[in-house]
Formats: structure tokens, C-alpha cells, sequence
């Protein structure tokens, strides 16, 4: 499908045919939802996975892969022919492949840093084509999802630029171009993109930052020519001039833009004065009012099984320094400090000293000073939570990494792998054989296992994030099943309702192929609090699992979704 999902293969009876079968696969592409042609955004894993499924049902005579402008695809074309050539790689030798490959380029003593740099940095870059990035991809509200991302892109690029400042002088263009590049020019990218989110956000809430986030976009959107600039036309004397030409900002159809536009940004008119606002990451009671929208004045409940850390952040609403004090009335709130003068803002951290908490404490108070004004904050706890097993429910969600299962049953001719790496967040798992015959659910049919606790009876939505395989077979779609401890597996075919218009590109698939994930949702009713067992029942092979989301209530809006949660190992 140019996004490099297969669209078909061969049936079973056709495999004598005499021409044999070939597969046209993608690494770029001009064309929908959004051409993606500037930067390498294709995991190994994923064509690992995708290709070891057409080999197995028979694509074994002409693999040919269409890579844009050659650079800066060189480990993807290089992986593509090297497995083409051994088609006997498995999904655990995938690490590996990136150590012999970073040793070939850069040397064996830092192969190993190298190799798991270059890992996350794919990782990164395929979760959203740079193209597509916008000022609202990462939720700025919930999970503390955007500043996640900042995070990780500066931490990559630190351990990045480590790597580059023990090279020798010879090796330093060669890996400044396949490796570092792509990390500092999609860190200032993501950058601009979240600072353009801040600046729209906080000048609704009358926040001072609000226009440090306007001139941090337009200092980006300069970087970005700076970045570019000096790998055309600098590094290794121009080199690989133009190389970088390609436009990657401000994108409005399929088609590269005729200019590349900055995202749009305004700016407030302060008063002098220091004003105080705040924000509760995790917080309900969505009733005090700063700027645009109601703010909470209440956290959602902390519990001593997750030990849950939130955080207060507080805001400056004019140009003048703000200063405030913060203090709580019961000594088991533990706050990360009591004081201090905010220009913009500033973050203080909540946590419960769960040794001072006795039976009968459910509810502290905070109070937040400043700019004039008095702020109580309530933290609520649910002290009859005391215990759990597996992933462990906070707040009405529970989020599961696929690949970390708690149990599995595997029968002679079917298993489970798990592809280390692949996808959004973590790894994934799916079946081996890719051509595996479709199964029906049972005891003793392949299965993964999750063991949960939910801390109150709830009806659940589960949220399970699948790669966006294509119906590949042209039947009535790809199958599984999913049920919770010993009731009935309901049946989830994650092709249902899918059409392909002659005319369009089908907005299943934009999605699909824009978010590299499909999400299907299956409800239960009315399990009881407790610790439980989620069961994933393999019915067709080719679906591949990377996360899973159990929503009793709590779930809130985010790109990659919540983090995953506390697990509790079981007493053996």
C-alpha cells in the first residue's frame, strides 16, 4: 500500500505458478494521506515482519523495494537486501543485526551504543512521518504526553552527540549524516511542533509563557533551515548537496507544499502585574476558570499500590516576577518544594508518604498562594487499596505492553514472537508461522495471558493497538479473539467495515497508515474488583499486538496512550 503494509498474496493452490510471485514494497512515497519522502521512517522490525509474512505465503522470486532518494536509507536498503539474501532471520536476531551493522560502519567499541541510538531513532521517526507532525499530535493536557517526547528526543540526541565526539575525524561525516542528523533535525522539529501547541493553549489561559513559546517556534523554524543547510552544504564539503532539499513543514494536502510554512502563533498583552494560575496533572472537578477553559481543583485519587507522583504546575499571567508559597495540612503530603518566583512557569510534584497515612485519612488539602490570590487543592486517597497482582488499575485505566505477557500456550505447530523494538511504544507479538492455518478459540488453542487488578467492580473497554495489517488473504478480514478470565472469547475482526473506494484513498486507512496503528475496542460488563486474567486468542496469523488499554472510565486523550502501568509480580 506504499506504507509498507502488503495488500495480498498468493493463495495456497496457486504456489506452482510458473512465473513465481515478486513484492513491490516502499521506504518513500509521493502520496496519500501525506507524501513522506524528507527522512528514513522505516523500522527494520516492520519489514522484517511484513516480508518474513510474503515469504511465507510464497513471495520468494523477485523482492524489489522503491527508496526515494537513497539517502538516508541506507540501513533500511541494507537490511531489505540482507534479508532478502538469508530469509532465515528471526525477530530475536533483529538487535543483533543493528550491532553488526553499526560495527561495520563505526567499529566494534561503540557498536553496541550506536546500534540501540540508531533503534530508538527509527522508533521515533516512524511513530508519525515528520510531514504530518502538528501542533496537537502529542497531547499537551494528559500523561504528560508531549513533554515525554521532548524528553526522549534529548536524551537520544545527548547520548547522539556523545557518540560523535569519540569518532575519528574520518568517521564523523559518514555518521553526523546516517545517524545524528535525523535525531537533532526531528528533535527541533518536535520542538517547534509542541512549542506551537504551548503558545496556542497558554495564550487561551492568559499565561506569560505563552509568547516565549511564540519566539521558540520561530527560533526553530530557523534551526531547521540551519540543520538543513549545513548537511547540503557543509558537512563533507557538500557532499551530498541537496540531499535535504525536500519540503517538510506545513504540509495541507498529499502534495510537498509550495512554500514551507510556519505553524501559526500569536502573541498576549500582559499585565504588569504577577498573577497566579495552575494546572493539576491527573485532576477532576473541572471548576475554576483561567482564561479559555475550567481548570480542576481536585487530583484523582492516589493509592499506596501505584504511589502515584502528580504534579501542580503553576503559571505566571503577567510580565511582572510571581511569587507563591504552596503547603499542605497533613504531614503524609509530600510536596517537592514550599516557595518560589516563577517567570513563566514551574512545576511542583505531589506524592504521599505512605507511612504516615493512618485508617481513617481520605482526603488532605493544598493551598497554593500568590499574585493575590488563595488556591485549596484537595488529594483524595483511596485508602482500602492495599494490594494487587499484574498490571494494576489507577484511575480507570490500565495500559498493557502486548509483548510483556504474563503467560502464554504455544502448541506444537504455532508460536508466539515477540518483535523486539517494533512499533509505537515498546515491542510487539504476533504468531509463527506467518502462514499459519487460521485456529479456532479453545483451552488448547494458541493464547497470551495478562493478569490484572481492577480496584472497584467496572464494566471495561478494552483498547487493543494492532499494526495496520492489511486484509492480505481478500476473505471477510484478519481475526482474533479476547475474553476475560473463563468467559466466552469474543470474536474482533480488525477489517470489519473497512471499504475501498475506486476514488479515494478510505479514511480507515488515512487513519491507519497516519497513526501506524489500528485500534479496535471490545466492551465487558460488570467485572468485579480483583485481580483477573485478559485473554488474547490467536485466530488468523498476520496480527500483530503492541499494546493493549483497558478503560474502566478514566481513559483521556492522547497520541500513543497512557504509560504503562504498575505491574505486581505474582507470589510463587
Amino acid at each position: 500500500d506504499n506504507w509498507g503494509n502488503i495488500r495480498i498474496v498468493p493463495k495456497k493452490e496457486d504456489l506452482d505458478h510458473e512465473g513465481g510471485y515478486g513484492m513491490y514494497y516502499h521506504f518513500d512515497f509521493v502520496g496519500g494521506p501525506v507524501s513522506y519522502r524528507w527522512l528514513n521512517v522505516t523500522q527494520i522490525e516492520k519489514v522484517w515482519e511484513q516480508m518474513n509474512l510474503a515469504y511465507e505465503w510464497g513471495i520468494q522470486d523477485l523482492w524489489l523495494v522503491n527508496v526515494g532518494d537513497i539517502k538516508p536509507m541506507e540501513l533500511p536498503i541494507d537490511f531489505f537486501l540482507d534479508f532478502a539474501w538469508n530469509t532465515n532471520m528471526e525477530a530475536k536476531d533483529l538487535p543483533k543485526y543493528y550491532n553488526s551493522w553499526a560495527a561495520q560502519q563505526f567499529g566494534e567499541n561503540l557498536a553496541s551504543e550506536v546500534a540501540d541510538i540508531l533503534a530508538l531513532s527509527t522508533k521515533y521517526s516512524a511513530r508519525r512521518t515528520p510531514e504530518m507532525l502538528k501542533p496537537d499530535t502529542y497531547s499537551l493536557l494528559n500523561y504528560n504526553e508531549a513533554e515525554t517526547i521532548l524528553d526522549e528526543y534529548q536524551k537520544l540526541f545527548d547520548r547522539s552527540e556523545k557518540i560523535y565526539n569519540q569518532l575519528p575525524e574520518a568517521s564523523k561525516s559518514a555518521y553526523y549524516q546516517i545517524v545524528h542528523f535525523p535525531i537533532a533535525v526531528l528533535k527541533n522539529l518536535n520542538e517547534m511542533y509542541i512549542a506551537a501547541g504551548k503558545n496556542r493553549l497558554y495564550s487561551m489561559q492568559g499565561r506569560a509563557s505563552a509568547n516565549h513559546f511564540a519566539d521558540v517556534v520561530i527560533e526553530k523554524f530557523k534551526k531547521d533551515k540551519e540543520l538543513n543547510d549545513y548537511y547540503n552544504n557543509t558537512l563533507a564539503d557538500g557532499k551530498w548537496n541537496h540531499f535535504m532539499d525536500q519540503k517538510h513543514i506545513g504540509y495541507t494536502t498529499w502534495s510537498e507544499p509550495r512554500i514551507e510554512k510556519m505553524p501559526e502563533i500569536s502573541y498576549v498583552r500582559l499585565q504588569t502585574e504577577p498573577g497566579l494560575g495552575y494546572v493539576l496533572e491527573n485532576g477532576v472537578s473541572r471548576n475554576r476558570w483561567f482564561g479559555g477553559g475550567l481548570y480542576s481543583t481536585k487530583f484523582n485519587d492516589f493509592d499506596r499500590v501505584n504511589d502515584q507522583t502528580y504534579v501542580i504546575e503553576i503559571f505566571n499571567t503577567g510580565s511582572e516576577p510571581l511569587n507563591y508559597t504552596i503547603s499542605a495540612d497533613e504531614d503524609w503530603i509530600k510536596l517537592s518544594k514550599n516557595s518560589g518566583t516563577v517567570k513563566y512557569d514551574e512545576k511542583v510534584s505531589v506524592s504521599i508518604d505512605w507511612t504516615k497515612v493512618s485508617e481513617i485519612d481520605n482526603t488532605g488539602k493544598i493551598t497554593l498562594s500568590g499574585g493575590g490570590q488563595d488556591y485549596n487543592i484537595e488529594v483524595p486517597l483511596n485508602t482500602s487499596f492495599k494490594s494487587a497482582v499484574g498490571y494494576v488499575e489507577s484511575n480507570g485505566v490500565i495500559a498493557i505492553d502486548a509483548a510483556q505477557y504474563s503467560n502464554k500456550k504455544e502448541t506444537n505447530a504455532i508460536s508466539w514472537t515477540v518483535i523486539p523494538n517494533m512499533g509505537r511504544t515498546h515491542s510487539s507479538v504476533t504468531v509463527e508461522p506467518a502462514n499459519a492455518a487460521a485456529q479456532k478459540p479453545s483451552d488448547a488453542s494458541p493464547r497470551l495471558e495478562y493478569l490484572f487488578t481492577l480496584q472497584s467492580e467496572s464494566d471495561i473497554e478494552i483498547h487493543s493497538l494492532l499494526s495496520p495489517t492489511l486484509n492480505y488473504k481478500k476473505e471477510d478480514g484478519l481475526k482474533f479473539a479476547i475474553s476475560i478470565d473463563g468467559q466466552t472469547p469474543k470474536v474482533v475482526n480488525i477489517h470489519e467495515g473497512d471499504s475501498v473506494p475506486d476514488w479515494e484513498y478510505p479514511e480507515w486507512w488515512n487513519k491507519s497508515v497516519t497513526d501506524r496503528v489500528r485500534v479496535k475496542k471490545t466492551k465487558f460488563e460488570t467485572i468485579s474488583a480483583g485481580t483477573h486474567t485478559l485473554k488474547i486468542y490467536m485466530i488468523d496469523p498476520g496480527v500483530v499486538f503492541q499494546k493493549f488499554i483497558l478503560d474502566t472510565g478514566g481513559l483521556k486523550e492522547t497520541y500513543l496512550g497512557p504509560p504503562t502501568s504498575v505491574y505486581i509480580e505474582p507470589k510463587k
